[in-house]
């Protein structure tokens, strides 16, 4: 890029949800911009002046097409010629495609100025579509101002499960995420389960009621922290999501968009922070097809729900699906890094760190070249059993209990992830809190010595 461009970052900037002041307060808002689809661009009137970083917020926007009255988000995967089809700025002799909380700063003053691609073809679903033949639409962006870089958040928290219809009504969410903020936790994601026969996704015994999740969610708002919704679509019988191979492809994928996108809705409606619409669907993310099939979901998604989405992929699968995918369907890389570390029944964390090294940094090395952050959205977990940290997926696992496995596994992978790399981890969630079990055991760090590592560690002092 040209060197009026100073600085890129496409990050999502999270605002703390900590009870502490903001280190980095904005100077004003600059406005809300409401830019026309039918129209090869929009001069607003406003400069930007260099010193200053801006936040894009993208609040709506639509194309439709008046033919049938399709739409769809200003966002999706590239048109030929490397542009993409969505709403740009045009600074320093370049193009920048506006993404939801892009942050830039300019190094001479540049006219604030949206544009649209103009005599190019968008791809929606089978169809391609010329974007300004019969057309319309409009974003909705909102643009502010900062004195300095805005900080990047990160998020420390847990995921909170429950297998029982109502298990998230009561006292007992509003308790242990109570104890979560306590050890200096500031998000949570509760955890929605619903299971398919390879061709429809439907609710079982054990899925939560709607208006469970939606009482949890808003005690965790109160609470002052990030709430997210973690999706899972599970086989019968213990079977593993990864592996699910639906024979009827497009009836699966129809019954998975309206599965999503009533989820996107709800989660919308009642301020949930971010989405994470499927975890380590890596049997149906495979192909191109699939692939594409995903991306056009993931689209109706962000048409609904406002908030950070992610795809929770499999530790090997994140490095299969390329940038373009990754840039298409989401605004963070999710990942679920159950990772064998030891063969040893109980290993000690330093042990566990030196076998940490080589993953993370392979994880800085792709998301740094994607040009996006992840998200640890399975923690890990580690069970409070020998061998934990061997098969520490393996929640069958019958072995010895040992507290000390668990809390060397989790002082290792806290003294890994620490904020100090949060320009490319975003946080990550434990796996996990159920609420179904009297005394927190399995998974769950809380009432052993693996709580006061979390405390430590989210206090800001080495586990």
């Amino acid at each position: 890029m040209r060197s009026q461009l100073l600085l890129l970052l496409l990050v999502s900037v999270l605002v703390s949800a900590c009870n502490q002041p903001e280190p980095h307060i904005p100077l004003h808002t600059v406005g809300t911009f409401k830019v026309a689809g039918n129209q090869p661009y929009t001069r607003t009137g406003y400069e930007l002046v260099p010193g200053r970083y801006y936040m894009f917020h993208h609040r709506a926007g639509t194309v439709c097409v008046q033919q049938d009255k399709r739409c769809a988000p200003p966002r999706g995967k590239d048109i030929p010629g490397e542009e993409a089809w969505g709403l740009q700025l045009k600074v320093g002799g370049e193009y920048v495609q506006i993404r939801d909380l892009l942050v830039l700063t300019v190094e001479e003053a540049t006219p604030l100025d949206f544009y649209l691609p103009e005599g190019n073809e968008l791809e929606y679903r089978e169809d391609k579509l010329p974007l300004y033949e019969d057309n319309t639409g409009s974003w909705t962006i909102e643009v502010t101002s900062f004195q300095e870089a805005p900080e990047v958040d990160f998020w420390q928290g847990a995921n909170i499960t429950s297998y029982m219809a109502e298990g998230y009504c009561g006292t007992k969410p509003g308790t242990i995420m109570r104890r979560l903020v306590a050890l200096g936790a500031n998000a949570v994601q509760f955890v929605i389960v619903y299971e398919t026969d390879s061709k429809y996704i439907f609710p079982v015994s054990y899925s939560p009621r709607a208006y469970c999740i939606v009482q949890a969610t808003q005690e965790a708002k109160e609470l002052g922290l990030k709430v997210g919704w973690n999706l899972h679509v599970d086989p019968p019988n213990d079977g593993w999501r990864g592996a699910i191979e639906p024979p009827d492809r497009d009836t699966f994928f129809a019954s998975y968009r309206e599965f999503a996108v009533y989820y996107a809705g709800l989660a919308q409606l009642h301020g949930v922070d971010f989405l994470i619409p499927a975890t380590e669907m890596v049997s149906t993310m495979r192909t191109a097809e699939d692939q594409n099939r995903w991306l056009s979901i993931f689209a109706d998604l962000h048409g609904t729900f406002f908030g950070l989405i992610f795809y929770a992929a499999d530790r090997v699968e994140y490095t299969e699906l390329n940038s373009a995918f990754w840039h298409s369907c989401c605004d963070m890389i999710g990942m679920t890094p159950w990772y064998t570390l030891t063969e040893k029944p109980v290993p000690d964390a330093g042990e566990l760190e030196q076998a940490w090294k080589p993953i993370a940094t392979n994880i800085d090395r792709f998301v740094n070249a994607v040009k996006m952050r992840a998200v640890l959205v399975e923690g890990p977990g580690y069970r409070a059993l020998e061998s934990c940290a061997t098969e520490p997926a393996n929640y069958l696992a019958d072995k010895k209990p040992s507290d000390l496995c668990q809390v060397e596994a989790y002082r290792a992978f806290l003294r890994t992830f620490t904020k100090a790399r949060k320009k490319t981890i975003a946080g990550y969630f434990i796996w996990e809190i159920n609420l179904d079990e009297e005394d927190h055991s399995n998974y769950s760090p809380l009432d052993s010595m693996s709580e006061s590592a979390l405390k430590q560690a989210w206090k800001g002092k080495r586990p």
